[in-house]
C-alpha cells in the first residue's frame, strides 16, 4: 500500500526508502508522524510523553539521560541543551541520528483515517521485524517507533 508523511515531519532519503519498504508489505496505508528530530524537537517529544501521562524513563534505555530530561520539565531550553550534548556524543533517540520513524497507530488529527486496529498493528510489527527494523510500541502518544538499521 502507501505511506503518508505529516507535513511537519523531516525525512531523509533513507527514511523514505524504509517507509516505502514497510508500506509495500502491508495491505493498508500508514502515516509517518515523526522522522528526523532536532535536539529541540527531541526534548519536546520527550516532554510530550510526560504530558500524555507516560513515563520518559520507561521509554528511554538510558535512565540517567531520561531522568535528567524528566527533572528539567517544563524548561524546554534547558532540556534542549542536554539533548544537544547527548546527541553530540552519539546518544539519544534514533530520530536524532536520522534512523527513527514513528507510525501512527491510533488517535485523531491529520491522517485520522490511519488509525490501526490490533490486527493491523500486529501486521505492522511483523512487517517491520521482517525488514530488520526494531519496532517499539509506545502509548503516550500512541504510535509504533521503528529504529532503522544503519
Amino acid at each position: 500500500m502507501a505511506y503518508e508523511v505529516l507535513s511537519s515531519v523531516e525525512m531523509t532519503a533513507g527514511l523514505h526508502r524504509a517507509a516505502a519498504q514497510l508500506s509495500n508489505k502491508l495491505p493498508f496505508d500508514i502515516m509517518v508522524t515523526s522522522g528526523v528530530r532536532s535536539p529541540r524537537e527531541q526534548a519536546a517529544a520527550m516532554f510530550q510523553i510526560k504530558e500524555s501521562g507516560g513515563s520518559i524513563t520507561e521509554d528511554y534505555r538510558d535512565d540517567e539521560f531520561a531522568l535528567t530530561i524528566d527533572s528539567l520539565y517544563p524548561d524546554l531550553d534547558a532540556a534542549t541543551e542536554v539533548v544537544k550534548e547527548y546527541f553530540s556524543r552519539g546518544g539519544g533517540s534514533a530520530h536524532g541520528r536520522s534512523l527513527g520513524l514513528d507510525i501512527r497507530t491510533t488517535g485523531g488529527g491529520a491522517g485520522a483515517q490511519h488509525r490501526l486496529d490490533s490486527d493491523q498493528i500486529k501486521l505492522l510489527i511483523e512487517a517491520a521485524d521482517s525488514l530488520g527494523f526494531e519496532p517499539l510500541r509506545e502509548y503516550a502518544p500512541p504510535h509504533l517507533h521503528l529504529t532503522i538499521p544503519e
